[in-house]
């Protein structure tokens, strides 16, 4: 028997063997992944007794984003599984229902007022009757509302969707847009560091502005599952037109050829071609995610031009990148937007970039203000807390945190995806944190297991390398073929 040589198309077909079904499990579950806000990620799921410790653990406490300590033992818990209150320090969690008996939808944060607690939601603006254990909805109805912020006594703001800011009043509920200026480029951070871009890439945010970087993810997904299954059928077909021929029931040529031909070109002029350059990128970044805990001190060290990025580093618009909004106390006209940028301060038709982190880029994705003290969230970056007229030089270290309360000396406790946790000059500490049970791992956390491989075994971050090498190979000899080929 002759040497085989190794061409372009058998080492293609062997990593599309090798790979191909573990890329149509990454393409459908980022996919779902793309669109977590989907209530039935959270409202269903296995029992925790089916999904392993690993899984299991991290979603009892990460289910729940939104934490309050209010007087005496009271706790507020929220999230994107609803509203819970304890009267006993969180020993036992009751549901806060709907005037309808039903469970609240997804909340995104909590704000006390003078007039009692307003939830913002996935359904508008619901006020919650503490003693009653009740929620009503209050203004907004039908739009998702993502972060609220105090204005004036007369009024608040409220940011829809990531997308518009709305002025709501008090009293009624009734709500007006306000007109946001465009963003000059000469406030822009220069630079934006590696690791901010190479998580944006992979979830879907590092390319366009929305909403057409949600629609290119989701292609791209869609695209991940078909580039297999085409694989696949164009190899396995004709093995079965030789058994059918061999079995004495014979395809004509001629359709032979036209299934081939129409294979060809759905799987590699057409599926292939939309997505080689996403399977590229997304092949590396998540090689470089898989060993985020080893290689993020180098990728933030890298930092990259502003410049050199696509146009979305440019904040074109302000749809999808409005994470929070606060308020500036006895100046309504004022208002300050936290977006991956930075936070950007918007008085009349002036607008400027507060001073974070030396004026690099900061993605601000969490904000709460109380009694004249500014809390940010960094997400994959520094917290930074303000204080009457000034910035504190001490920046708390506490990993990417989702909500911030006070205890009952004052201190404020950062709620993050494992509970509690008091930042000290000595660093941050973790505190106990009853939160409700749920008696099911949401899907979410099944899914995104199952996505990064968690699901089935702790290190199979090794086995996505080696798929995510198998992708680059089959771009790369898919691209060859295709020039050798063009349209069969």
């Amino acid at each position: 028997m002759g040497v085989r040589h190794w061409t372009a198309h058998r080492v293609h077909r062997w990593a599309g063997l090798g790979a191909g079904l573990w890329l149509a499990v990454l393409g459908s579950t980022g996919f779902v992944l793309d669109h977590r806000e989907w209530a039935w990620l959270w409202q269903s799921g296995p029992s925790p007794a089916w999904v392993p410790a690993r899984i299991a653990a991290p979603a009892a406490l990460g289910h729940v984003r939104l934490y309050r300590l209010l007087d005496g033992q009271r706790r507020l818990a929220a999230g994107p599984t609803g509203l819970w209150l304890s009267e006993n320090g969180g020993a036992h969690w009751q549901a806060v229902r709907t005037p309808d008996g039903e469970s609240l939808p997804p909340v995104y944060q909590l704000l006390r007022t003078e007039e009692g607690w307003l939830l913002a939601t996935a359904d508008g603006l619901w006020k919650l009757r503490l003693a009653e254990r009740l929620a009503t909805p209050w203004g907004l109805a039908g739009q998702r509302v993502t972060a609220i912020a105090p204005r004036d006594p007369a009024r608040l703001w409220a940011v829809v969707d990531r997308s518009r800011v709305m002025s709501v009043d008090r009293r009624t509920g009734e709500f007006r847009p306000v007109t946001l200026p465009a963003v000059p480029e000469a406030i822009l951070p220069p630079t934006i560091d590696l690791s901010r871009w190479v998580h944006d890439l992979h979830f879907g945010r590092g390319v366009f502005a929305a909403p057409w970087s949600l629609l290119w993810s989701d292609a791209t997904a869609i695209g991940w599952i078909l580039l297999p299954l085409g694989g696949m059928l164009y190899w396995w077909l004709p093995r079965r037109f030789r058994a059918q021929r061999r079995a004495g029931r014979p395809v004509s040529g001629s359709r032979r050829r036209s299934w081939i031909r129409w294979l060809y070109r759905a799987h590699a002029p057409t599926v292939g071609l939309l997505v080689l350059v996403p399977l590229a990128y997304l092949s590396i970044t998540g090689i470089l995610l898989d060993h985020a805990e080893a290689l993020r001190p180098w990728m933030k060290s890298v930092q990259l031009s502003r410049t050199a990025l696509p146009p979305v580093y440019d904040l074109p618009a302000w749809r999808g990148e409005i994470r929070a909004v606060l308020g500036w106390p006895g100046q309504p006209e004022r208002l300050s937007l936290g977006t991956r940028l930075g936070l950007f301060t918007i008085t009349g038709e002036r607008l400027h970039r507060e001073p974070l982190a030396e004026g690099r880029a900061v993605f601000v994705w969490m904000a709460r203000q109380d009694e004249g003290v500014w809390v940010l969230g960094g997400m994959g970056g520094p917290n930074h807390v303000r204080s009457g007229e000034r910035w504190l030089p001490q920046t708390p270290g506490v990993h990417m945190p989702t909500d911030v309360t006070r205890d009952s000396r004052g201190r404020l406790l950062w709620m993050t995806r494992t509970g509690l946790r008091l930042s000290t000059a000595k660093g941050d500490r973790p505190l106990d944190t009853p939160v409700p049970e749920l008696g099911y791992v949401p899907w979410y956390y099944v899914i995104e297991g199952l996505h990064s491989g968690m699901l089935i075994h702790p290190q199979w971050k090794w086995i996505n390398d080696l798929i995510a090498v198998l992708a680059l190979l089959l771009a790369a000899t898919g691209l060859w073929r295709w020039w050798r080929v063009k349209w069969l």
